[in-house]
């Protein structure tokens, strides 16, 4: 609509006589009719060039503003367009999500009353040495049973809104059973997790959440540390004795003290809580720091790349956050987890609760 009235304005200016105000009536035309013929000449030639200047100026503002109105039209149309393939596209991974999470679930389910049933018959067994043989292979299997309903939980949490049960969680306790299940796979690598998670530091956060976000973020700092070890080896190039993973947490003081803040996602408060995962790997490459938390980047090969997704989608239903930085010019990565500290926590909590009464 605005266009056709700028075109209809355009051509309005074109037309339009703009005649001199200045220009005599009829009347003292008449009076003045003996003026010379050549003066009346040059007038006239004065008017009509002025004329044409003004419709020229008139008629190129017209064109600026249609230009300028078409190009705004333009980037409304592609905004739009972008936002309808985004919700496409979430819609699509929902129902891929949906659908990878019951084609897992059926058959694991089926899995572990199997094991359930061998539990059951290996405890008739006489032979001891077998018997142990056999608890050894199904603890195996309990534990991949567990990853992959793990899994199936993250799949679940990216297509809909991730329950919580917040409460005092003290994170070095945390932080502890978390390493404990790494212990085993560890032995040989030369890889070292460090806690170095104060003991009376608390958060008011689901402590099965934090415990899931800890573990992937622990399992890709060794996958980097690993892969990045393995490739120096096919290189010839020298290879750290070990590399070391930090599991910290400071309140908000000490991460000023620190100068933690910066490049961070979203600024911390006064009693939130920042949980930092760090290790000595190769690091995050310029540019992917955001890259990384999204459901199609993995920047392992064959990896759905939905860990880190998940990491951030169960920080924020928590009311915390997560980002990813360089640990320095040399390679490192730190991922930072900030979460409700109790005062906060329990404030949100309260206010939440009155909400919903």
């Amino acid at each position: 609509m605005f266009f056709v009235v700028s075109v209809y304005f355009t051509g309005v200016l074109y037309t339009m006589p703009f005649g001199n105000p200045d220009r005599p009536s009829s009347g003292s035309m008449n009076s003045s009719a003996e003026c010379a013929d050549d003066t009346e000449a040059g007038s006239e030639t004065g008017h009509e060039r002025g004329r044409h200047m003004r419709r020229r100026v008139m008629t190129t503002v017209a064109l600026i503003l249609n230009i300028l109105f078409l190009g705004a039209v333009v980037l409304v149309w592609r905004a739009r367009d972008a936002a309808l393939l985004k919700d496409e596209e979430l819609r699509q991974f929902d129902i891929l999500t949906r659908s990878v999470a019951h084609e897992i679930l059926n058959p694991l389910n089926a899995i572990g009353l199997s094991v359930q049933s061998m539990d059951r018959k290996l405890s008739r067994l006489q032979d001891d040495q077998l018997k142990g043989f056999m608890n050894g292979k199904l603890l195996v299997i309990r534990q991949e049973i567990d990853r992959l309903n793990a899994m199936v939980r993250g799949f679940r949490s990216l297509s809909g809104n991730v329950k919580t049960e917040p409460g005092e969680l003290p994170l070095r306790k945390t932080a502890i059973e978390v390493i404990a299940l790494f212990s085993a796979k560890l032995e040989d690598t030369g890889v070292e997790i460090v806690n170095e998670i104060p003991d009376d530091l608390m958060a008011w956060a689901d402590e099965n959440l934090v415990k899931q976000i800890m573990i992937n973020l622990v399992k890709n700092s060794i996958e980097a540390i690993m892969d990045d070890q393995r490739e120096k080896c096919e290189r010839n190039l020298p290879v750290e004795s070990c590399g070391i993973i930090k599991l910290r947490a400071l309140e908000y003081e000490n991460a000023v003290k620190e100068d933690l803040l910066k490049g961070l996602r979203s600024t911390m408060v006064e009693d939130e809580i920042m949980v930092l995962v760090e290790d000595d790997g190769p690091g995050i490459s310029k540019g992917r720091e955001e890259q990384i938390f999204q459901p199609d980047f993995s920047g392992k090969s064959g990896g759905f790349g939905l860990g880190l997704t998940i990491c951030r989608k169960l920080s924020e239903a928590m009311g915390g956050r997560i980002s990813a930085a360089m640990m320095s010019s040399s390679g490192g990565a730190r991922f930072t987890l900030i979460l409700p500290g109790m005062k906060l926590g329990e404030y949100r909590d309260y206010s939440e609760r009155s909400e919903h009464s």
